[in-house]
């Protein structure tokens, strides 16, 4: 840091330190000769509970502010504000069982229309289809005994931990929206229900995950998060941060 503020006090203009700083990200986060991100920042790799994945989130939450608004000055102090940070899954990692039959409703029909979209065949997978046919929608306690093992089942088709299912949430959300389908997620992080607690600070990057902007497809549908909003996803915060520390690939 006194390195960076002997450079500010020496370069002649603002785009001129900029440009240092740029330098600093690229040898960090990019490999000089192929111009692509190193090994343990790649975003298609990155998994999470390593340490990267919220260095890249970070990353990419500057680089979405400061590339959609070139006056806007990305809010480091509401940042530093956040006790605690945590990463948040998508589409929830697991689902511990439900208060209510709507609650449970929704899960299923969610699960269901993922595994449509994927064109997953688990005919195959005796084990799941027994589970997936045993759910009652109608009776909340039997079913409940099943979520978590379906869920077992699940994750790693469905690729929870990647980082196309990861964003950043301040750990007093996190605790409030952990675990909800897709779509009372969406309805809380983008503040439609008035249920979050008045101070938190959802990033920029989040609220475009849950608003669904960064998916362009025609086809976009709000309630669950699918395979073409996971690539869509992970494509954007690649070519984001690309173009805001001014990577040209070779």
């Amino acid at each position: 840091i006194h390195k960076v503020i002997e450079e500010y006090k020496t370069k002649a203009n603002k785009e001129a330190l900029n440009q240092y700083l740029r330098e600093i990200l690229q040898q960090k986060f990019f490999d000089t000769k192929t111009k692509d991100f190193k090994e343990k920042f790649n975003p298609s790799n990155l998994k999470y509970g390593q340490a990267e994945v919220f260095t890249i989130l970070f990353l990419y939450n500057i680089a979405v502010a400061q590339l959609t608004d070139k006056y806007y000055k990305f809010p480091f102090d509401l940042f530093r504000k956040v006790k605690s940070w945590n990463i948040e899954h998508i589409y929830a990692k697991n689902s511990k069982g439900f208060e209510t039959l709507d609650d449970l409703t929704k899960w299923y029909e969610e699960i269901e229309q993922i595994i449509k979209d994927k064109e997953i065949d688990f005919n195959e997978n005796n084990e799941f289809q027994k589970l997936w046919n045993t759910i009652d929608l109608k009776n909340l306690e039997k079913s409940n005994d099943l979520v978590k093992k379906i869920e077992l089942q699940l994750q790693e088709i469905f690729e929870k931990d990647s980082l196309s299912n990861l964003c950043l949430l301040d750990q007093v959300t996190n605790i409030q929206v952990s675990n909800k389908v897709f779509r009372d997620k969406r309805e809380m992080v983008l503040e439609l229900n008035h249920k979050l607690d008045k101070n938190a600070y959802v990033p920029i990057a989040t609220k475009m995950v849950f608003q669904k902007s960064i998916t362009t497809s025609k086809k976009v549908q709000m309630n669950y998060w699918n395979s073409m909003d996971k690539e869509a996803y992970l494509e954007d915060i690649q070519v984001k941060i690309k173009e805001f520390l001014k990577i040209k690939t070779v």
